[in-house]
């Protein structure tokens, strides 16, 4: 069944939303009453059986409002035709796919055909181009268009290897090869075929067009959105003299609505509102709208500046906890707030609502001017416009209301001041929060904020009842207070310490608890009863949010992180019987899928057979798995894959790490002289100043410092070898290279000068593991080696994070987790109770951000758009992992590495 339903919106549509809040139609039931018999393909209804292997595929895409008349339409004619086909499954799987929720290559892909040869792909397309003039849909980016919403492209019908984990669709070539089928986007002719629609069309694409509308040059891309892109670009003021511009692009009928409009519509609203409000309300001057090519153009002055969004991080780049923060930078972003509210005031003063009241929808100029930049979703009260309002928004600063009430009220700006008030105020997306209980939420906003007027505020904001929000004079009289409290009581560094130990034990006891039934229940992505990952996919830039889930057996992501979180809970005394039935179910479905099939997965220790290795080793230590030889083979076999790559996350060294961590249980020779095999290469590889040379790097960047996928995770693990197996020449040769990296970070211009790591990060570099893994290596080094010099470096490192860290990243693999982690091991090395404190802050800031369920779980959102998964590394296991260490950071080690 899971092969059936995974990657499938049907998890969305059906459970994350009420039957009562959808227009639910299942095409199963029309092909039932044409007795038309259909098998299920993930989004899709496939009639009859497709006989042909590859050849030119005819797609039909069409706007939400007609793809059940189309359906309707089309389905009888195909069966007339016995064609092979398949239509999508229901309305909401439409809806998901024609937004762009499933992937940039599937938009528009609303009905297929497979014709069995070049002459019946002719007939057809000939058929449908005369029977859908009266409909309208997007473009199908990955097909050539033939006419009216008849799209076509050459590639494989169905896929050959049935591997998820990659592109593992082929066609063959000339030479009868096999080639990867790569959907590419643009459409492109393969070369060894012929195209067999020129009395329709020729198969040629016309590039973009630079020049729009005969006066507007794109010079850059400032958004990617399957929407539409949109662009910086210059104009054509006047004779001799150009301007810079904004083109806000509108890609033909995207974001189609249940009422027949698209994106052009909204469009053209922004426009109209433009003349309405210009004299009232600061907005960037519309200086045009047109059509070229179908899609629309919207163009207006360019603003010089940035996004409230982006100011806040100039102002706060290191994610200082608001307490931190200068009281001058403090009262900076609280009078753009009240300018906010004021622009949001003035709007409903005219008549208006905004209904996306978000950071990024507001522009700070040079002069400290702040316009209202995205204005589509207004609503006009006194006339009614548009009829219906226009759906969606800003997940986390759009009122429940929403999507179900008619008629627009001011109140859900109100609940979109709340949510902006979140996200300026505690550095965290309103996403993260548990909103659903005013009597708790004050209390987890004041952990962030130590105001709690402001707390109580943003609560009542964001109340589910809009009758119980306050007014905006309210919101603005209660900023003014803040401001001026600012003024008169500037905070000296207040800093919260941690609750006192049995509070804060208790606290993260009934967290973990929570949180580890959150595994096994909604709105965790299960399928099936196994647990699935957000898909791995490299084409779907510009996709806001993405509904395709899958099963991997990783670390990194996947089933086998699960189960290594789930063994490491067991150790510290937790109770997980209540993921043992999905436990069991995801396990037989890795036994089955990937086990007999290893050749077909990645060979590391994050995303490969090395790591799912290692966590079935766990399992088994644990007593979560059956203790039997049949599963000792099966470690053995996913560890000991030979491997050509260095790195920790796909190489040698995360080979290494893994045989170390199941040495004990399995005690087989085969893996000690493999140690030594990946040892001696290591050493034989080194270089004469103790680095390594990385092939498939540039010259320059031949010697990456990555803990993952670089030279420090090396260092790592030899420096755990070395300390479990003393060996004098190996010692020295690690010394040599911690000696090495030490010179190499203090020629990081970010590593120890605070005013030059502030702006490694502005820059957006810390999102990586270089500085992070360097501190957990120079930590490993002292605990081997006993040399202070290593520790005053790191903790020099680390005191240059702020005390308090609030991040919207929360994943172990590189956010608040694995903040707290590297927190702990400096304590549990060091001795020094700073970094106990740090790592207790961010469990605490853990315990109020978790979001409680009626059935008595909790859960983490990672992600402002997606469903929260059970993954190790960017999930809520690895979550779990780190207050799991806060209890005892020396029962557990660090990761996945002791």
């Amino acid at each position: 069944m899971l092969d059936s339903f995974i990657n499938n919106s049907l998890y969305n549509s059906t459970f994350q939303k009420t039957s009562e809040d959808l227009e639910i139609e299942d095409y199963s039931l029309f092909l039932k009453s044409l007795k038309s018999e259909y098998t299920i393909d993930n989004y899709y209804l496939q009639v009859n059986k497709i006989n042909a292997t590859q050849g030119w595929i005819i797609h039909l895409s069409v706007i939400i409002s007609q793809v059940t008349a189309l359906v309707k339409q089309i389905t009888p004619l195909l069966i007339a035709e016995d064609a092979s086909f398949k239509i999508v499954m229901d309305k909401n799987t439409a809806n998901d796919m024609l937004t762009g929720y499933l992937g940039a290559n599937k938009i528009g892909k609303i009905i297929c055909i497979y014709p069995e040869n070049d002459q019946q792909a002719v007939n057809l397309a000939k058929i449908l181009i005369k029977h859908t003039e009266n409909f309208r849909g997007p473009s199908v980016p990955t097909d050539k268009l033939l006419k009216n919403i008849v799209y076509t492209r050459y590639e494989n019908f169905y896929n050959t290897t049935g591997n998820r984990q990659a592109n593992n669709k082929y066609i063959l070539n000339e030479k009868k090869e096999l080639i990867p089928d790569l959907e590419l986007i643009p459409f492109e002719m393969p070369p060894f075929v012929q195209w067999p629609f020129s009395e329709i069309t020729d198969p040629t694409i016309a590039p973009d067009k630079k020049v729009l509308n005969k006066i507007y040059r794109t010079i850059g891309v400032l958004k990617s959105d399957v929407r539409g892109n949109v662009y910086k670009g210059i104009y054509i003021k006047k004779f001799l003299v150009v301007s810079h511009c904004v083109i806000k692009q509108g890609k033909k009928n995207m974001s189609s609505d249940k009422a027949g409009r698209d994106i052009h519509d909204r469009l053209a609203w922004q426009k109209e509102l433009y003349y309405s409000l210009k004299d009232e309300i600061p907005l960037p001057e519309i200086l045009d709208l047109f059509i070229e090519n179908g899609d629309s153009y919207l163009a207006m002055k360019y603003i010089k500046g940035d996004s409230f969004y982006d100011r806040i991080k100039e102002l706060n780049p290191n994610s200082k906890a608001w307490p931190l923060l200068q009281p001058s930078d403090q009262l900076l972003i609280v009078s753009y707030l009240i300018k906010i509210v004021s622009i949001v005031k003035k709007l409903h003063d005219k008549g208006y609502v905004h209904r996306d009241i978000a950071p990024g929808n507001f522009m700070i100029n040079t002069k400290d001017e702040i316009f209202l930049i995205d204005i589509e979703l207004t609503y006009a009260v006194e006339s009614k416009k548009p009829a219906p309002p226009f759906e969606y928004g800003t997940a986390g600063f759009m009122s429940p209301e929403q999507q179900r009430v008619a008629v627009p009220t001011p109140k859900e700006d109100i609940y979109g001041i709340g949510g902006l008030l979140v996200e300026v105020l505690t550095g965290l997306s309103p996403v993260k929060f548990d909103t659903s209980d005013p009597l708790t939420l004050p209390r987890k906003l004041y952990f962030f904020l130590h105001d709690m007027d402001i707390a109580n505020l943003i609560s009542l904001c964001l109340n589910e009842n809009p009758e119980l929000r306050p007014s905006i004079h309210e919101i603005q009289n209660k900023l003014e207070i803040y401001r001026d409290k600012i003024v008169n009581q500037p905070n000296s560094e207040k800093i919260n310490e941690p609750s006192n130990a049995q509070g804060y034990l208790h606290e993260i006891n009934e967290t973990i608890t929570l949180a580890l039934k959150g595994l096994s229940n909604f709105p965790t992505v299960i399928f099936d009863n196994i647990w699935c990952s957000k898909l791995e996919t490299v084409d779907n830039v510009g996709m806001a949010q993405l509904k395709q889930y899958s099963a991997y057996p990783g670390l990194r992501y996947g089933i086998g992180g699960v189960i290594y979180l789930l063994s490491r809970a067991k150790k510290m005394g937790f109770e997980v019987d209540s993921s043992i039935k999905i436990l069991n179910h995801s396990w037989l479905y890795v036994k089955n899928k990937f086990l007999n099939n290893l050749s077909e997965i990645r060979q590391g220790l994050y995303l490969g057979s090395v790591g799912l290795g290692l966590s079935l080793a766990e399992g088994v230590n644990q007593g979560l798995l059956d203790d039997n030889e049949e599963i000792y083979d099966s470690i053995s076999k996913c560890i000991l894959r030979s491997n050509d790559t260095f790195d920790l996350a796909n190489g040698i060294t995360g080979q290494g790490i893994a045989i170390l961590r199941c040495s004990n249980l399995l005690n087989r020779p085969v893996l000690y002289d493999t140690l030594e095999k990946i040892i001696k290469r290591l050493t034989d590889e080194q270089q004469s100043d103790g680095s390594w040379i990385f092939e498939g790097f540039k010259k320059n960047f031949n010697k990456p410092i990555s803990f993952n996928y670089g030279i420090v995770g090396i260092i790592w693990f030899l420096l755990e070898y070395v300390s479990l197996f003393p060996n004098a020449d190996i010692k020295s040769k690690v010394r040599k290279s911690v000696e090495w990296l030490i010179k190499r970070a203090n020629n990081l211009k970010s590593f120890l000068d605070h005013k030059k790591f502030t702006k490694y990060v502005l820059l957006g570099a810390e999102v990586g593991d270089e500085r992070k893994g360097i501190i957990l290596v120079l930590i490993k080094a002292h605990e081997t080696f006993k040399d202070e010099r290593y520790r005053i470096i790191a903790e020099k490192a680390l005191n240059i994070y702020p005390k308090q860290i609030t991040n919207i990243n929360f994943s172990q693999e590189n956010g608040l987790t694995a903040m707290g982690e590297l927190y702990l091991e400096a304590w549990r090395v060091f001795n020094n109770p700073e970094w106990m404190n740090r790592a207790i802050w961010i469990a605490e800031a853990f315990t109020h951000t978790l979001n409680r369920t009626k059935t008595g779980s909790g859960y983490w959102k990672m992600e402002e758009y997606e469903d929260p998964t059970a993954d190790l590394m960017i999930g809520n296991s690895g979550i779990i992992h780190f207050l799991l260490r806060c209890l005892d950071p020396t029962k557990i080690g660090y990761r996945l590495l002791k």
